[in-house]
């Protein structure tokens, strides 16, 4: 919704005609000159290029603007459609300064951008920046390609300390062999998007390089920020279907060297798939989004459906720090099958050094909080072969020498960090698709990980296959993890551990509940080979590079475990080393698969809790507990989570939905239940739901979660005064209305703000109109206002204005 001051409506109609089309001096191409070309040069600043409605195919090499050392518009005529056209065999439109010049803006309106074909590196088949600022407003680009030898964007290049500033703009169906077939941005350049399309961007065509990157977007050493924006089918033949961001490594490394911003996004059906003349070079990833290296992402408000690649199906990240909050996964699918490959159906994180790199480089930095993450989803079913929502892993090549590293760095500093609050994972299955070692973590899978997990629910997830182990959550490998408040439910294991699987790690579960878990779904097994329904510990007796015969530590304290189907616990020890140090601290136990016996330690039997009281385990000394009690009948049991908590009023660009979703996971056991009123079955549900408070009740005992609605991003920005002669000073005023601030651009070389409000100070020359866009965690809002220059309006005010000063004006536009 726009929303116009009452001062600034008064001034439209007073001005009229003066204010919005023909404020400076106006060419009409081919009215007033043949060409666009000629216009170009002759314009002056502050111009504008008017065109009438037709196809204009581009010269040699493409429209050139080169260091104009002006700002200028191009539009149509009101109501034309206007396309500058390659024709199959040239660039679009190259603007290119010598040395970057952000002060002098072009400006590009209402304009299609359409059949450009590039094969010069680093040049675009559409539009190229070259140390340029540009702002191009409800402009398509469509059906332009790069067929470059190494590097070069299909529809949009935005180059070399370049800005570029897009609203309302759409990529459709551009190609690019090498990277970027959308929008490229790259060597220190900026790019601001809201409300943007990317539909059907192609990375991999025939013949493209094998490691073609990024099918949407494709950000280098950059910063850019999308928000309200859609990416949908678009393909890489490597990496990042959708988007794909590199920051190269450069001291001080814990300094970002690329920036990306998501917020209030869509990515649906993306891809990382080779072309099949192409030979492979690995397995794909990032079918959403890649994320490498120097690299800083956010990630809020935004939702992830059924996007695939080898690894990492939704989102791969690797080396980099990443954010995602208030967000949604719908049948996001790692599609890899084999050995090394089949990781991570929606989150792959990974920080493995390759031995050829000088440095021991930090490790990956990742945390998920307020989301939903369900991995069965319209044509998705099992969505891994291990980690069918997130496989995270950290630097074992520094750590163990994996993979021919020279061992670096403390344990600490090569664990990746995972942070999880908040967050349903629910209905996601690992399938071992018959690949030997495989079919691990239904839901979450770690390895040298300082892993946290908080006040999360993790309901009827499975790993499935022979030996297959964690169907909820699978630690390993010198991991410190630490779970607390959180609900497994109803996850099974056909191997080890239905609820949770760890080996060689320390673990700190603490206040969990673990009910209705399952090891071998559907089949009844012996007391002395059922390894644990709602855990199985075990201590690394074996190698792995240099890392060998690791314990398994730490303590399951203050949890209740209650009908889960076989023996709750059961340890795995050796004699006399690696050791199992796990100890179980104040727990209560309500099981009937073996009568009271809840526990089972590989050499000292099945025990009831009483007994585990008072185990130590003969050749290791390890006190196994104290504090545990039996309950003679099963507790209430439940957990109720809205994720995101917040419902948005407004979505991305494309979305079908006027509105954002949110989802309800819960879980409950030891009485019967109704959800707000109507009565459930199976002891775990969950899918979408609206605003308020939601209320399940089992048996009496009440849990409420409560879904609210966010703000509707809004930004204002003013001018003061807003008619001056040259060179005088203006005071532009902008404002934040609505939304969690992040950061503020405006147009014409005044560059990124910091504050949420302030004023800056500008000199324009010509008229200019000047515009805003604030990023927000719910989304991005624009607003823009005109600075008259050496002209006067065509009336006076007769409400108080008569001295003709518009000091006033002021426009405030959502998002």
């Amino acid at each position: 919704m726009e929303l116009v001051t009452w001062r600034a409506a008064v001034a439209l109609i007073v001005v009229g005609a003066a204010l919005p089309a023909s404020a400076g001096e106006v060419i009409r191409v081919p009215g007033d000159v043949p060409s666009l070309t000629v216009a170009i040069d002759e314009i002056d600043d502050g111009g504008v290029i008017e065109m009438v409605a037709g196809t204009y195919p581009a010269p040699s090499g493409g429209f050139i603007i080169g260091n104009p050392g002006k700002s200028f518009t191009i539009r149509p005529v009101t109501g034309a459609t206007v396309v500058l056209s390659g024709s199959g065999s040239q660039p679009v439109v190259r603007f290119i300064n010598s040395t970057p010049d952000l002060d002098s803006t072009v400006v590009f309106e209402d304009l299609v951008f359409a059949d450009g074909y590039s094969t010069l590196n680093g040049a675009a088949g559409g539009v190229t920046l070259e140390g340029a600022a540009a702002t191009f407003m409800r402009c398509l680009f469509r059906d332009n390609q790069s067929q470059a030898s190494t590097t070069g964007g299909g529809g949009t290049a935005v180059f070399l300390d370049s800005v570029a500033h897009f609203v309302d703009c759409e990529w459709r169906d551009n190609i690019a062999k090498n990277e970027g077939a959308g929008l490229r941005v790259g060597e220190g350049s900026a790019a601001y998007v809201h409300r943007g399309r990317f539909i059907g961007n192609l990375a991999n065509p025939p013949g493209h390089r094998n490691t073609a990157t990024g099918g949407g977007l494709h950000v280098t050493d950059s910063v850019v920020w999308v928000s309200n924006s859609r990416f949908e089918g678009n393909q890489a033949g490597y990496a990042g279907g959708g988007a794909y961001v590199l920051g190269t490594w450069q001291s001080p490394y814990t300094t970002p060297h690329a920036e990306l911003l998501l917020a209030n996004c869509s990515f649906v059906d993306n891809h990382s798939s080779r072309h099949y003349s192409v030979p492979a070079v690995g397995p794909t990833e990032g079918g959403g989004v890649n994320i490498e290296d120097q690299t800083k992402v956010t990630i809020l408000n935004s939702r992830f459906l059924e996007n695939s690649a080898d690894l990492g199906g939704c989102m791969s990240i690797y080396r980099s720090e990443v954010q995602v909050a208030d967000s949604v996964f719908l049948g996001n699918r790692a599609v890899g099958v084999g050995l090394g490959t089949g990781f991570g159906g929606c989150f792959k994180v990974s920080a493995a050094d390759l031995p050829s790199e000088p440095a021991n480089f930090p490790s990956a930095d990742f945390s998920l909080a307020d989301s939903y993450v369900q991995c069965r989803h319209g044509s998705t079913g099992a969505a891994a072969q291990v980690g069918a929502a997130l496989w995270a892993g950290g630097d074992i090549c520094r750590a163990y020498g994996i993979g021919g590293c020279a061992t670096a760095g403390t344990l600490a500093f090569n664990r990746t960090v995972a942070a999880i609050d908040d967050v349903v994972f629910a209905d996601c299955d690992a399938d071992w698709g018959g690949v030997a070692q495989q079919g691990h973590a239904g839901a979450v899978a770690a390895t040298l990980v300082d892993f946290e997990l908080t006040d999360s629910l993790v309901t009827a997830c499975d790993a499935i296959g022979t030996g297959a182990s964690g169907g909820g959550m699978w630690i390993l490998f010198q991991c410190d993890a630490r779970i607390a408040g959180t609900t497994f439910a109803a996850n099974s294991a056909e191997g080890y551990g239905g609820a949770i699987f760890t080996l060689g790690a320390n673990i700190d579960l603490t206040g969990l509940q673990l009910f209705d878990n399952e090891f071998s779904r559907g089949v009844s097994e012996p007391e002395t080979s059922s390894y644990g329904a709602a855990m199985f510990a075990a201590p690394f007796a074996g190698t792995y590079g240099n890392l060998s015969n690791v314990p398994v530590s730490g303590t399951l304290s203050n949890s209740v475990l209650s009908r889960n189907v076989g023996m709750p616990l059961f340890d795995d020890d050796r004699n006399p080393q690696p050791i199992n140090a796990v100890q179980y601290i104040d727990n209560d136990f309500h099981n009937a698969t073996f009568g009271d016996r809840i526990y089972r330690h590989s050499s000292a039997g099945s025990k009831t809790p009483s007994e585990v009281n008072s185990l130590v385990i003969t050749h290791s000394g390890v006190d196994k507990g104290s504090g545990n009690s039996w309950l003679s009948s099963p507790p209430v049991l439940g957990s109720l989570l809205a994720a995101p908590s917040r419902i948005l009023p407004v979505t991305a660009a494309g979305d079908d939905e006027p509105v954002t979703a949110s989802y309800l996971g819960y879980a409950w056991d030891g009485g019967s239940a109704t959800l707000d009123g109507a009565s459930v079955s199976g002891g775990r549900g969950w899918g979408p739901t609206g605003v308020g408070t939601h209320t399940l009740d089992v048996a009496g005992t009440e849990f409420q979660a409560t879904v609210g609605v966010g703000p509707a991003p809004g930004a204002a920005l003013t001018a003061s005064p807003a008619v001056i002669t040259s060179g005088q000073p203006v005071a532009l005023g902008w404002s934040t209305q609505a939304g969690t601030y992040l950061g503020a651009f405006i147009d014409h070389g005044v560059g990124r703000r910091a504050a949420s409000s302030g004023q800056v100070t500008v000199y324009p020359t010509a008229t200019t109109t000047y515009r805003l866009y604030v990023a927000t965690a719910e989304g991005g809002a624009t607003a823009e206002v005109t600075v008259l220059v050496d002209e006067q309006p065509t009336a006076v005010f007769a409400d108080g204005f008569e001295s003709g000063d518009l000091s006033a004006w002021s426009a405030a536009v959502g998002g």
